[in-house]
C-alpha cells in the first residue's frame, strides 16, 4: 500500500467515524491530520524552492541570450551587413 493510499484510507476512516470517536481517538485524528498537513506543506515549500532555482537559472540564460542577440544585431548594423545577412539567412533557411 502506498503512502498516499494509507493517508486517504485513514482520513476516510476518521471522517466516517467522526461522531463516534472518543477523546483519545479525536486527539489522534487531529494529530494525524496536522502532521500530514505539515508534511505536505514542507513538500510544497521544497517544490517552490526548486522551482525558484530553476526559474532563476532560466532568467540568467535569457539575459545571456539577449546579450548575444544585441551583440550580433549591433555587429550586423556596424558592418552594414543587413542586406547580405538577410540574403545569407534566406539561403540557409533561417528566415
Amino acid at each position: 500500500m502506498s503512502k498516499n493510499e494509507f493517508i486517504k484510507r485513514k482520513l476516510k476512516q476518521y471522517i466516517s467515524e467522526f461522531d463516534e470517536l472518543d477523546e483519545k481517538e479525536t486527539e489522534q485524528a487531529n494529530y494525524f491530520v496536522l502532521t500530514t498537513a505539515l508534511h505536505h506543506i514542507n513538500e510544497m515549500g521544497d517544490l517552490i524552492s526548486r522551482t525558484n532555482q530553476v526559474n532563476e537559472s532560466f532568467l540568467e540564460q535569457i539575459e545571456e541570450l539577449k546579450s548575444d542577440v544585441e551583440f550580433y544585431q549591433s555587429f550586423i548594423q556596424e558592418n552594414n551587413l543587413g542586406k547580405r545577412y538577410q540574403f545569407y539567412c534566406k539561403q540557409k533557411g533561417v528566415i
